[in-house]
């Protein structure tokens, strides 16, 4: 920028008629400028605490001169007194002071929200020998908008049985007044979860509400999809053809048999044995076209580590080919890799391996239901993924239990079509790739036979049918559309609708809402509707009243009504919980259904991502946290970042520049999860 005395007669760089462009000021210089900032001690002690929780940055921070240097520096405020803390118990006392304070919002928050809150939990083994269980909510606050929220991480001790988590559960209900607004579980396939739902189920039936454990209990769907691409992988005999095991003889553990993905997984754990071997493929690898990338070793807990596997080998295919090469000796032993050179047939084998999981791959990644802003995706950030496996027509909310019945059709057509393609022909010539072929339709009949299992129990709950009518523009079309013997059947789709009904009738048909039910307006003046009052024309109409037309009486039902609206095309560019929002005084009961369904996800893994960035907050440097502090730590950090607890960044801007620095961030965001995805669908062609 030119200097300020140049632009002063008589240097000026510009004309006289001429003034020079404005600087714009930056968010940084409006904030340092504005004059209503005002210096608190309790503001700093919050936004530090926010601060250590979020980054996962050590208690001891405040004990460094380095931090200490640079905050006197950057602020005279905190020169000359006590508010810059110089001990890491100060700051362990007031992470918790913030706990339990924001504790208080949470259930006010909750309480406030007037719909069911709904609850993930699982187990966890934390790196510093903690079994910690670790609880979410889901619900829709008043303003119709989602919420996942930390309840608490629980140090369990003694066994992991049902009844013990169900111990720890019944505490946080009981703290945070759950008991009457209790919704559905989304868990694994663990049996403990069974059990210990059966325990909160008696429990509050000593409160005398009725709540039913087993009706309440949905399962993640991928764990679901996880168990389905196991059985497709493991290599194991057709499920139906495997003889019985004698009562009481010992269990024999499954060997599977060595094909491509057994021998890649041999050389991957070869080549990342040691840092020599890592430099020998890394060199490699610079002397051919591949891209310059670590191979991925698959284990047994990460989801679809397997395709995560063969994708990466795929890209590093020659480098993969040349090292092999280059370590094959006569003696087979640990020390090469004798035997394990992949033909092209194993490779052509890999690639038809990654096109059966690569839609297993998307669907998961749909429905996990969390953006990079924290909230459900939205419909431009899901399209890219869902146009290559859900119908359009499903969209609106994603990672949300609606959209798992559909996902579990798309993998049984998947299965089908799969199962068709590979086919084996007996006239082939190359006996090798029949075998394989045949190989890899044994795996799909067991990965369908796993995948009806559960999609027999998902049939046995009605709210699956609910969040799939509960689209506006979708209601029952997209079941009616899909009767056949094999999807459902007429009867079936009548027992359906029924249950729907019942459910409707015995538990939303009856609420008391302060929104008067529409009624339809009659005018006495309108000369059409007088004109309707002779007979003659009455008994003509009734002649044409159309035969599935419901009765008079009947279209004051919410559901009736809804059921018979047609929704125009320019409400389907909106969410179903932005349409129910702007219809809640139209259809008030059929709204509080939609939030109370709506919230449920789709699956379990806002607990993943929980434990995931505990074990962030806690290196090998930090094993010595308390189970208090951890949890206080991380509720923290989950409130902050779902804006339970807001920050005071905004409140130091100018109203302008708070609109504008507010849609910035929302732009910045959004982008950046569609470059994400992009980036990954690159990745998965």
């Amino acid at each position: 920028m030119p200097n300020l005395h140049l632009r002063r007669p008589p240097h000026s760089l510009y004309p006289d008629d001429e003034l020079p462009p404005p600087v714009t000021p930056t968010v940084y210089t409006q904030l340092l400028n504005n004059q209503s900032y005002k210096f608190t001690a309790e503001g700093f002690r919050s936004k530090l605490c926010r601060m250590i929780a979020v980054l996962h940055l050590p208690l001891s921070l405040v004990e460094s001169f380095e931090f200490r240097d640079l905050m006197l520096y950057c602020c005279p405020h905190l020169r000359g007194n006590d508010t810059l803390p110089k001990s890491s118990t100060t700051v362990r006392a007031w992470l918790l002071e913030m706990f339990i304070a924001s504790q208080v919002i949470l259930v006010k928050l909750l309480f406030e929200s007037n719909c069911q809150v709904h609850v993930s939990f699982d187990l966890w083994s934390s790196p510093n020998y903690y079994s910690m269980l670790g609880i979410v909510c889901h619900f829709i606050d008043r303003d119709f908008k989602a919420r996942t929220v930390l309840l608490g991480m629980k140090r369990l001790l003694g066994p992991h049985s049902g009844a013990n988590m169900a111990e720890l559960l019944i505490k946080v209900i009981k703290l945070y007044k759950l008991e009457k607004v209790l919704g559905f579980c989304v868990l694994d396939n663990a049996r403990d979860n069974d059990t210990s739902l059966r325990s909160v189920q008696a429990y509050l039936l000593t409160q005398g509400i009725i709540w039913d454990g087993d009706a309440h209990r949905l399962r993640c769907f991928g764990h679901v999809v996880s168990l389905v691409v196991n059985a497709f992988t493991a290599n194991k005999p057709l499920h139906s053809l495997k003889v019985r095991r004698p009562k009481g003889s010992p269990k024999v553990k499954w060997i599977r048999p060595e094909d491509a993905i057994s021998k890649l997984h041999h050389i991957i754990v070869f080549i990342m044995a040691t840092s020599q071997r890592i430099e020998a493929f890394m060199e490699i690898n610079n002397q051919v076209d591949d891209e310059v990338l670590h191979p991925v070793r698959e284990n047994d807990t990460r989801w679809f580590s397997t395709l995560l596997m063969l994708l990466r080998a795929i890209i590093l295919k020659n480098s993969i080919d040349l090292f092999v090469a280059r370590h094959q000796t006569l003696a087979k032993d640990e020390n090469n890799l004798q035997g394990y050179t992949l033909s092209s047939d194993d490779w052509h084998y890999c690639t038809e391996i990654i096109a059966f999981m690569n839609p297993l791959y998307l669907l998961v990644k749909e429905l996990e239901g969390k953006s990079v802003s924290g909230i459900y995706p939205t419909r431009l950030e899901c399209y890219i993924l869902v146009n290559e496996v859900l119908t359009e027509d499903i969209l609106g909310l994603h990672g949300y239990v609606g959209d798992v019945l559909p996902a579990y059709n798309y993998m049984r057509e998947h299965m089908k079509e799969q199962l068709e393609f590979f086919n084996p022909n007996p006239n082939a010539d190359d006996l090798d790739d029949d075998f394989q072929r045949s190989r890899i339709q044994i795996n799909i009949r067991n990965a369908t036979e796993k995948l009806m299992k559960y999609y027999k129990l998902l049939q046995l709950q009605p709210i699956y049918y609910v969040a799939v009518v509960l689209v506006p523009w979708q209601k029952w079309a997209y079941f009616e559309d899909q009767l056949d013997e094999e999807h459902m059947t007429a009867s079936e789709l009548r027992t359906v609708k029924k249950a729907i009904q019942r459910l409707w009738d015995d538990k939303y048909a009856i609420i008391q809402t302060e929104t008067p039910d529409p009624q339809p307006k009659v005018s006495s003046s309108d000369p059409k509707l007088a004109s309707k009052k002779k007979p003659s024309l009455l008994k003509e109409h009734m002649k044409r009243k159309n035969k599935d037309r419901q009765p008079r009486e009947a279209l004051k039902d919410e559901y009736l009504r809804y059921c018979q609206l047609d929704v125009e095309e320019e409400d389907e560019k909106i969410t179903p919980l932005d349409w129910w929002k702007a219809h809640a005084k139209e259809f008030p009961r059929l709204a509080q259904w939609a939030r109370d369904i709506f919230s449920i996800p789709g699956m379990s893994a806002e607990v993943e991502r929980l434990f995931s960035s505990t074990k962030l907050m806690l290196p090998a440097a930090r094993n010595n946290l308390k189970e208090d502090i951890i949890e206080a730590a991380e509720c923290i950090r989950s409130w902050t970042l779902s804006r339970m607890i807001l920050t005071d960044y905004f409140e130091y801007l100018p109203e302008n520049l708070r609109i504008k620095e507010q849609i910035r961030m929302e732009n910045m965001l959004k982008r950046r999860g569609k470059e994400i995805l992009e980036e990954m669908v690159e990745k998965l062609d």
